[in-house]
């Protein structure tokens, strides 16, 4: 039944969160949005190499240059993608945090209710008013809401990467480490500060102030800092 936890609750959670955000999906328009979506003409012929690092936003005009194919002006389409990157950001969010604490001893209160912790932060990220301006604000909901989500793919990839001894297969994960790291420079600048993360998650976490344990991350820690700081900074 534990099992079977890990999946009905995210799906219960996520079921909540459209549920809570689908009044605004009709919702117009609003400040950023008009001169992002409705005023950058672009957006009615450029193609995606046309906007590949094109700025240093890009994904955001790639997005609404796909939503605008789809639905024209119509704002449904791209309210509906920011809950989607939003109740998907809280479904990595309730994994990490139950990976992590899974990782602490088994007799300690973090490790013992490490589901319902992971339950209750998920809900809380997903369902704060806080979020509502993230979500319901489409600029800001392409912005913010994924630079959250790409930083989330990276920290449990991270942590995955971690737990393989393969390898091949730890290649594998740096790359998509480094390639979602790539991407993710082209919503918020504010993705600058995931290399950290992943420092605090190694050094909490996975080596738990181990440092010969924590310098045989060293590749991945280095590459996560030269990649996201050189394509920030630039």
């Amino acid at each position: 039944m534990k099992n079977y936890n890990k999946i009905i609750i995210p799906t219960i959670l996520a079921f909540i969160t459209e549920l809570v955000y689908f009044p605004s999906l009709k919702y117009p328009f609003e400040f950023d949005d008009i001169s992002n979506i409705i005023k950058f003409f672009k957006i009615r012929s450029a193609s995606f190499t046309d906007l590949f690092f094109s700025g240093p936003r890009w994904i955001s005009y790639w997005i609404n240059t796909i939503c605008y194919n789809i639905s024209n002006f119509s704002p449904v389409i791209y309210r509906q993608l920011n809950i989607l990157f939003h109740i998907t950001s809280g479904i990595l969010l309730f994994y990490l945090i139950f990976k992590l604490l899974s990782k602490l001893n088994k007799n300690n209160f973090l490790n013992e209710n490490r589901l319902y912790i992971s339950a209750i932060t998920a809900a809380l990220f997903l369902l704060h008013p806080v979020q509502s301006q993230t979500v319901s604000y489409i600029i800001q909901g392409q912005l913010e809401g994924l630079a959250a989500l790409f930083s989330l793919i990276i920290l449990n990839l991270f942590v995955l990467f971690t737990e393989i001894n393969n390898q091949i297969k730890k290649y594998i994960i740096l790359i998509l480490i480094v390639v979602t790291a790539v991407i993710s420079t082209g919503t918020k600048e504010i993705t600058i500060v995931t290399p950290f993360l992943c420092l605090l998650i190694d050094w909490f976490f996975i080596s738990q102030a181990n440092t010969k344990k924590l310098s045989s991350n060293i590749l991945l820690h280095s590459s996560l800092i030269l990649v996201i700081l050189s394509l920030v900074l630039t």
